[in-house]
Parts: C-alpha cells; structure tokens; sequence
C-alpha cells in the first residue's frame, strides 16, 4: 500500500477507541451543528499554524484547494467517557497501548486528510496528530514503527525538506515522512507528497469551507467534497452496471450530491447528523425520497428479524430489537433548498450499544437462515423489486 504501515495502525487505533465508545455514559451535552472554532491561519510555511490552532478547535491548518475528504476524530474525549475509561484498563488493551506508545486520552485530536487528481490510482493522506502535552516525535514514531512492523524497523533518520528538519521512516519512495510543526502535533505523509504539505501557507478551498461549519464537539467528523474527487461519475455509472434495481437509483441519487458532511456524538442528544449538499433543488427532492424510503426498508428488515428469531430466543435478543427501534423512531429527514439533512437522535438504550452488537449480528445470522426454522414467503410488490423511483424517472 501506498500509506506507511504506522499511518494505518494509527488509524486503526483511533478508530478503535471509537468503537470502544459507542457505550458512552456520561458526558458532554450535544451543542448543535456549526459555528464551532476553527484553527487559526495565520504563521506561514508548512502547517505552523498549527501551534496558533485554540484548544478543541478544529485544525485545518494543512487543508488546501486539492482535499476532497477529511476525517476527524477526538481520542481523549472518547477515552474520558466512564464506560471507554473501565474498557482502556483492560490488560490486552493496555499492554496495545504500551506497545504503540500513543496513549488515546492524551490524543486531542486526529485529522486525516486525503486528496487525489486523474493521475493517481488512490487518494494520498496526511494526518495530523494533535496531542495534549508537548511530545518528543522521533520517540513516538520509532515505538510506533517499532509496534507496526512486521520485521524488524530502519532506524529513523532526521532529514531536510523545504529548509524543515523531518524524520524518514524508511528507505522505500512511498514511505512514510514526519514532521513536527509545534512541540505537541505530529504530521506524517508519504515522503513524495511532504514538500507541498510544508509549502502550504494558510488553509482554503472547498473542503476547509465545509470543515468551518462543521461543530468541534463531535467525536467523529467527516467531510467529502464529492466534486473534488476525479472520475467520480464515471465511477459511479461502473458501478450501476452490475447493481440490481435499487442500487441503481441510489447510486443515480449520489450523483445529485455535491458533498457531505457527517457528525457523530456518542454522548449528545443528536447520536448522528448527516449533511448531503445536493447540486440543486431537483436534487434534494430525489435523496429526500431515497433517504425516507430507505429507513422504510431498514424498518421492514427489523420487522422480519423479529419474525424469524425463534420463540425460546426472543428474550435474548429484546434489548437488540429495542435499540433498533429506538434508533428508526429517532430519524428525521429534513429537506432544504438543496440540501437533505438526516438526524438519528441518541437511542434511550444506546448506553447497551456493547453487549448489543454481538446479539445483533447473531440475530440477522438467524434472519437470514430462517432462525433453524420456514421462513414465511411473501411476494414483493412491483415497488419492492425494484427499489425507491427516483422522482421524475419513469417507471
């Protein structure tokens, strides 16, 4: 793969820790969307703005015009949350920690940003690794190089770019390069891509006009510029060529989108918040129509698990069907101009999101196996075969 092994363990662990939090308990309230306070863009060359970034603010101090995606996440506050915390005292989960030297609840925040032209066949990310505490670099990326290697590691060598004293993390072309901005923040790419990370001087374009509305006090963000991302179309016109009926329409409804934000909050009211920027009104009213018939179809997939679980197993499985009837009474397709945003309010029971999970997948394994017993047979409706109509499309 193109990104450094220590890029995608790094992920992978943050990623975890959001995992880990889905139980949540106690914690922050849900403050909304927008408005939140964003990195500062004011030093020059090579992300310095980082070190002016306020504390909980966003930083988009590496965004440029050439991002279409960005990922950001918030480890200390999962971490913090009094259900992640007793998770974190495990002894395997620990002696992971120990072993990677990146402690998640001293992680403030993680932002992946990823960009691509017609040239290249992947995206190439950076990532920004934003710590609580001034941080000694060279000494985290080698127990992480350490951690993540399947052999044994190249020592890591500081070197030169752009005037910038960076650490190469192996020989290779496409292995990963670090830098440090300010004495807590850690940015690491792919060495070919590092220069015109550090040529950078201050954050615009589409995606950092996205990123701006999006609210800091979410754990997990994340914002597409679809528009920025090269042969999207074409893509998607591959794809509808083996999709049956109704992978077809939604594909069509993702080419009326000009991006997407999404927002998750494992302890505020509004558990997800997803915004789809639609390229005109006809647009919105085509992912409106999707989008609702979409929570009747998980409505209808709920329903027929319900069915096929067996008598004697029906109790197990009653917190699981709960939660999942909680989470669809709680969604909320609300269309603008042209835009369509979804809201899935925090389930009651989502404190049991855990233990669930498993009970869950065993109780769709039984759907789908007919629980050890008939399934009962209905025919599908003419609508039912195919899917949602997009409005306008002719039947």
């Amino acid at each position: 793969m193109r990104c450094s092994r220590i890029l995608a363990a790094l992920t992978a662990a943050m990623l975890f820790i959001v995992y880990s939090g889905c139980g949540g308990g106690e914690g922050k309230k849900d403050s909304g969307s927008g408005g939140a306070t964003q990195a500062k863009a004011g030093d020059k060359a090579g992300g310095q703005a980082a070190s002016a970034v306020v504390k909980g603010a966003i930083d988009v101090s590496l965004v440029t015009p050439e991002h279409f995606a960005a990922i950001v996440i918030h480890p200390q506050r999962l971490s913090s949350s009094p259900l992640v915390a007793e998770k974190l005292k495990d002894e395997k989960i620990a002696e992971a920690i120990k072993k990677f030297g990146l402690d998640p609840s001293e992680v403030e925040q993680i932002v992946v940003l990823l960009s691509m032209d017609e040239k290249q066949s992947e995206p190439i990310p950076v990532m920004l690794t934003r710590f609580t505490h001034d941080v000694d670099a060279k000494e985290i990326l080698t127990k992480m190089q350490a951690a993540a290697a399947k052999k044994e590691s190249k020592p890591i060598k500081e070197v030169t770019v752009a005037g910038k004293t960076c650490f190469d993390l192996g020989g290779e072309k496409n292995a990963g390069l670090a830098y440090a901005p300010s004495k807590n923040t850690i940015v690491l790419t792919m060495k070919e891509n590092m220069e015109k990370v550090l040529a950078s001087t201050e954050p615009k374009g589409p995606l950092y006009e996205r990123i701006k509305k999006a609210s800091a006090d979410n754990d997990l963000i994340v914002a597409v510029e679809l528009e920025k991302y090269p042969g999207l179309d074409k893509q998607i016109d591959a794809a509808k060529a083996g999709a049956p009926p109704m992978g077809q329409n939604y594909l069509d409804g993702a080419k009326t989108l000009r991006g997407v934000t999404l927002g998750l909050n494992l302890t505020g009211d509004s558990l997800l918040k997803i915004v789809l920027d639609t390229k005109d009104a006809a647009g919105a009213e085509t992912v409106e129509t999707l989008l609702k018939d979409g929570v009747k179809l998980l409505d209808g997939a709920l329903a027929g698990l319900k069915q096929n679980v067996p008598k004697e197993a029906k109790a197990d499985f009653a917190d699981a069907f709960k939660l999942g009837d909680e989470a669809l009474a709680g969604v909320s397709v609300i269309k603008g101009s042209s835009a369509v945003t979804i809201v899935l309010k925090r389930p009651a029971s989502m404190d049991k999101v855990g233990p669930l999970v498993d009970k869950a997948i065993q109780a769709a394994m039984m759907g789908a196996m007919g629980g050890g017993q008939p399934r009962p047979m209905t025919m599908p409706t003419e609508n039912e075969k195919s899917g949602p109509t997009l409005p306008g499309k002719s039947e």
